[in-house]
């Protein structure tokens, strides 16, 4: 998202080998805090807080299809305000 124009990305990844390609990736870009931040936890025990910052405009999801449900993903975004009112919400999604 960053290399396509975002202002700032957060980043929500549990798996400690996924956040350290996003680490990786982050610094050959040159970024730093002030254009991202990546929280190594479980992205429902996150979004099930209220957002502390000001909301996203578009949420990328790409969970464990077997283990979570979309749908309550996209309820915690919008319940607990992670996402403007006009924000957009990207979600990959498994075969059946």
């Amino acid at each position: 998202a960053l290399s396509r124009g975002a202002a700032f990305v957060l980043a929500l990844e549990l798996d400690k080998q996924h956040g350290q390609l996003i680490r990786r990736n982050a610094a050959m870009l040159g970024l730093g805090s002030e254009r991202y931040q990546l929280w190594q936890t479980d992205v429902f025990q996150s979004l099930s807080q209220p957002c502390s910052q000001a909301p996203f405009d578009i949420a990328f999801a790409d969970p464990p299809y077997e283990r979570y449900s979309l749908e309550s993903l996209v309820t915690l975004l919008l319940k607990n305000q992670w996402l403007s009112p006009e924000g957009l919400i990207v979600l990959e999604h498994g075969r059946r």
